[in-house]
C-alpha cells in the first residue's frame, strides 16, 4: 500500500483534528474524543474519563503548538487514515495507576499510542509507521525506542499501544513484563519492549 507519513506539526494541525472527527464520525468510535491526550495529563484514569472532547481538542492544538503532543500521520493519498503518538519519553505523564513506567537517565523515545482507521487495518500501517519512527530517531540522540504493548488485550480499541508481534516483527526485544491494575480495578499484563540503537 501508498502510504505517506508527516510528522505532526502546526502546518497538518487540521489533519489531525480530521483525522479524530473520522474516527468518530466513520469508525463510529468513542476513541475520537481523546485526541491522544490520555497520557499528557495528571488525572487518574476516573478523572480521565469526565473531560469532555473539546477540552481534550483544544489542549492537543496547543500541545501540538508547543511540542509537547508529537507523532506521526500516515495518509492515502491526502486522507489522514491512521496515527502513532510518539514523544521524548520525559513529554509524557506515566502517572496512571495502571502504568508505571520505569525511569532511567537514558535518551528515550516513548511510542505511546496507535489508530489505525478500521478501512485500512491488515494493511501493515502499523509495521510501516514503525519502521519509519525507527529510522528518524536514528540520529544518535537517543539510546531507545519503548514501547508498551498489552498481552492480554484482543480488541483493537483496548490494545491501542500497539501489537507485541509488530515490535518483535520490527526489531524490538521484550525488557520486562509488566503486571498491574488501574483504579477502575481492571487488569492490565503488558510488556515494556525497547529497540536499542547500537
Amino acid at each position: 500500500m501508498n502510504t505517506n507519513i508527516k510528522r505532526l506539526n502546526t502546518e497538518i494541525i487540521d489533519d489531525y483534528l480530521i483525522f479524530f472527527e473520522n474516527i468518530i464520525k466513520i469508525d463510529k468510535s468513542e476513541c475520537g474524543n481523546c485526541h491522544c491526550m490520555f497520557f499528557h495529563t495528571d488525572e487518574k484514569a476516573k478523572e480521565w474519563i469526565n473531560r469532555t472532547k473539546e477540552k481534550n481538542k483544544n489542549d492537543a492544538v496547543e500541545y501540538i503548538k508547543s511540542g509537547k503532543l508529537s507523532g506521526f500521520l500516515a495518509y492515502a493519498g491526502n486522507n489522514p487514515i491512521a496515527w502513532c503518538n510518539v514523544n521524548e519519553r520525559n513529554n509524557f505523564k506515566f502517572n496512571k495507576s495502571r502504568f508505571h513506567i520505569l525511569h532511567d537517565d537514558n535518551n528515550a523515545i516513548s511510542v505511546v499510542c496507535f489508530y489505525i482507521m478500521q478501512e485500512y487495518r491488515g494493511k501493515g500501517i502499523t509495521n510501516i509507521l514503525l519502521k519509519h519512527i525507527i529510522n528518524y530517531y536514528d540520529n544518535g540522540k537517543y539510546d531507545y525506542l519503548e514501547a508498551y504493548p498489552s498481552t492480554n488485550k484482543i480488541k483493537s480499541n483496548e490494545n491501542y499501544h500497539g501489537p507485541l508481534s509488530s515490535f518483535i516483527k520490527n526489531g524490538f526485544s521484550i525488557f520486562k513484563e509488566m503486571e498491574e491494575t488501574d483504579d477502575f480495578g481492571d487488569h492490565e499484563t503488558y510488556n515494556i519492549v525497547r529497540y536499542y540503537y547500537l
